[in-house]
């Protein structure tokens, strides 16, 4: 039976120890009551929580093994929780494991002791961690590693390659930094060398015995030499160190630092001093910093060339790249969707056919299941899009919150003022943190009126992304600066509805790790092109989202109007050599089990494409990136451990059908054609038209627009659905709009095996 037992001291140090063992509970209460402790105990993790909830509490001491809620279990529920997050937390175990004690590091764990419990040690570690002080809380800033300074770290290496093998790679040697060093020296001073200091001690936890740690103290850095160890290993190892860095944060005064670890490093090789081994590491720690994704880079000679937004523009401008001959190569690779789904299937009928074999029945039987089994799915899921789930109560009290808001100033800063001033508007209970995190090749006078908007609004944060190229890099940058618990990423023509943090933290509040909102078209007045894109697009988040997502049992992150819980964010991150970031972090975090929700009612309103040619650039983006998503990340998503049947039955609709999907939706041309070249000029009455098959398929692909139609207006925001005109245009237009768009990805597929992968921004209005 769960309980709870307070014993009064007059000492001002409060300590909760929870363990399921009566006898231990006992035991540790009587050794830290003659140590003049003020002691609560609990004998589960459930009662100790609600201990928190009604007491002052100055330290934790738990057991590992317990029924229910574990030790893991409980330190992530006091890390997560804002009022609890900084209790300096011990665990005991009986368990001496090296997995072991790095996932507690992972969560946040100050310190371990194995059971028995020394207890002269365990309250000398209490004294350690209560005593009062500028460090740290956790992190274990207290116990700074002797590491070696950079000069020393050198001759060391220089020994190592002493022993290097001719001819064959023996280790790597790793250099880690900090994005916010530039910011925090001026204003930590000493303080961050011992940040930076402490930050070997997470090394240490994954060292094996013939590492060298070192500490660049000019420059702020860490630096590791790995002798013999693969790439896979070295690679897996630092990408540990990344997160577990960026999942904690030090404490300095009354500020909590985050910070964005940075991480280059070569291969060792014969030959070669010390010295250039440091500056390989530095030149693929600077590619690394120009992306902030968390992922180590290794050295390549274009790693040294990479280093500005000039050089990077040059380069994706090469002599000969015109006009004509960009849209001459599109045209050639439309041509080439047309052979590949067209020509080659209808000679192969005709290979099959001249054999005695009629290939082209049986892939017409296959093609009409794949046709039905599609419609099928979007009717069902517009039925499910019917029913919304309930708003559930806010239980925890609104916590500060932030916005990131990332652009590209030469394409929106005709937009990007209303934007802010959306933001500015929106009503939310608690502090709202906003940060236009922009990059632009030149001064523009509109930074000037950022400037003064900023000035006027103290919760607004401009930060110019030096050296940025992408969506990517403005948000990474900008997770540095967060405050808030959850964060809400828009794009910079999004502006969202005044109550749209206030739902959305109702969903975060019960458990839910993202949410996407309702990206609804706010020009559709303009073109015939934006009146398209306004009705699709509640298709799209009026009733595609949430129908999968109760399909499925999972959401999707859009990119924009979408809600994180700050520390998933900062270790999921973006990743920009993706063509459509936003998804890949979408399905990275859906594949580690965290849980996405769609609420179509948390609006932000947008501008869509106004001309046929923007849409084009903007599509063709979008369904390379997605076609990037689905090489990546299909397989591991059919076979992870993480998703159960459902999901992975979502992930592999979303994801590969949706890439095989257009090039099965134009198979039956050649397969008509084939039945017509068969039956000859002469009989071409022989070909039957009416079999019952083909027409019930014809019937019910057809009728999927219809019935597209029919759940927006049931389930469609009212500001679209008033237009009957959108709407019916969108239904006569929605069999070319569908083939439209099936070409796009057809010819994106084309172009990312060519290897012409571009970022084209959508122009704004």
């Amino acid at each position: 039976m769960a309980s709870v037992l307070s014993i009064e001291q007059d000492s001002t140090v409060r300590v909760l120890i929870v363990d399921d063992d009566t006898n231990i509970l006992q035991l540790l209460t009587i050794a830290l009551m003659q140590a003049n402790y003020y002691v609560l105990t609990a004998d589960s993790a459930s009662v100790a929580l609600k201990v928190l909830e009604d007491n002052e509490i100055d330290l934790i001491i738990s057991d590992l093994m317990m029924p229910e809620m574990n030790g893991f279990d409980l330190l992530q529920a006091v890390r997560s929780n804002p009022e609890t997050k900084l209790i300096p937390f011990i665990l005991l175990t009986a368990r001496d494991k090296d997995e072991g004690i790095v996932k507690g590091l992972d969560l946040g764990v100050d310190d371990y002791l194995t059971k028995p419990v020394d207890m002269s040690d365990l309250i000398g570690r209490i004294q350690a961690k209560t005593r009062p002080s500028n460090v740290p809380l956790y992190e274990a800033l207290q116990h700074y590693r002797d590491s070696l300074s950079y000069a020393d770290f050198l001759a060391s290496t220089e020994k190592t390659l002493l022993t290097t093998k001719s001819g064959k790679s023996q280790g790597y040697l790793a250099v880690v930094g900090f994005y916010e060093y530039a910011d925090m020296r001026g204003k930590l001073g000493g303080f961050f060398k011992k940040i930076v200091r402490s930050t070997a001690t997470l090394v240490e936890f994954d060292e094996s015995a013939d590492e060298v740690i070192g500490v660049d103290n000019d420059k702020q850095q860490v630096l590791l030499l790995m002798p013999e160890m693969t790439k896979e290993q070295v690679t897996e190892r630092l990408e540990k160190l990344a997160k577990r860095i960026s999942r904690n944060y030090f404490v300095a005064g009354n500020e909590n630092i985050h910070l964005t670890p940075i991480i280059g490093f070569t291969t060792l090789k014969n030959g070669m001093s010390a010295e250039a081994h440091y500056q390989e590491a530095e030149a693929a720690f600077l590619q690394s910093a120009s992306q902030l994704d968390l992922i180590p880079r290794p050295y390549t000679p274009q790693a040294e060339h990479v280093q500005t937004l000039e050089v990077t523009k040059q380069a994706r401008k090469l002599p000969g790249m015109a006009f004509l001959k960009r849209y001459g190569q599109t045209m050639f690779q439309i041509a080439m969707t047309f052979v590949l789904g067209w020509g080659v299937p209808f000679f192969i009928y005709m290979f099959f056919d001249a054999i005695g074999i009629d290939l082209a029945g049986t892939v017409y039987i296959i093609v009409v299941i794949c046709l039905l089994f599609t419609a099928a799915l979007i009717w069902y899921e517009g039925y499910l899009a019917l029913k919304l789930d309930p708003l559930p109560e806010i239980t925890v009290a609104y916590p500060p919150a932030s916005m990131i808001v990332p652009a590209y100033l030469p394409n929106e800063a005709s937009t990007i003022m209303s934007t802010l001033n959306a933001c500015l508007a929106v009503d939310y209970p608690a502090p709202l943190q906003i940060i236009l995190a922009y990059n632009t090749p030149k001064p523009l006078p509109i930074e000037d009126q950022l400037a003064e908007l900023a000035r006027i609004h103290p919760n607004l944060t401009i930060l110019n992304v030096q050296h940025s190229t992408s969506k990517a890099q403005n948000v990474n940058a900008a997770l540095s600066q967060v405050t808030g618990e959850f964060v809400a990423i828009f794009d910079a023509d999004h502006q969202p509805a005044p109550n749209s943090f206030s739902r959305a933290w109702a969903w975060i509040s019960n458990g839910y790790d993202i949410v996407q909102g309702h990206c609804l078209i706010r020009n559709g007045d303009i073109s015939t092109v934006s009146r398209l894109v306004a009705v699709e697009f509640e298709a799209i988040y009026a009733v595609s989202h949430p129908g999968r997502a109760r399909l499925h049992d999972f959401g999707i992150f859009g990119g924009s109007n979408g809600y994180w819980r700050t520390e998933l964010l900062r270790e999921i991150r973006m990743q920009g050599f993706m063509l459509t970031e936003d998804i890949d972090s979408s399905i990275r975090t859906i594949r580690e089990g965290y849980k996405i929700k769609s609420d179509p009612q948390i609006i932000s309103r947008e501008l869509a494409p106004t001309i046929f040619s923007a849409l084009w650039t903007q599509r063709m983006r979008w369904a390379q990136g997605w076609y990037q998503v689905s090489l990546r990340h299909t397989l591991p998503a059919i076979i992870s451990g993480k998703l159960n049947t459902r999901q992975k039955f979502g992930l592999f609709q979303l994801l590969l059908w949706r890439e095989i999907y257009p090039w099965i939706s134009m198979q039956i041309i050649p397969i008509v054609a084939f039945w017509l070249w068969s039956a000859g000029t002469d009989d071409l009455r022989a070909v039957n038209w009416l079999i019952p098959i083909f027409v019930v398929t014809s019937l019910v692909t057809m009728g999927t627009g219809p019935g597209q139609i029919f759940y927006i207006l049931r389930v469609g925001h009212p500001s679209i659905i008033k237009h009957t005109r959108w709407i019916v245009f969108y239904l006569v237009a929605g069999f070319f709009y569908t083939e439209y768009k099936n070409l796009i990805g057809r010819v994106a597929q084309i172009k990312e095996i060519m290897g012409e992968r571009k970022w084209h921004t959508t122009p704004r209005s």
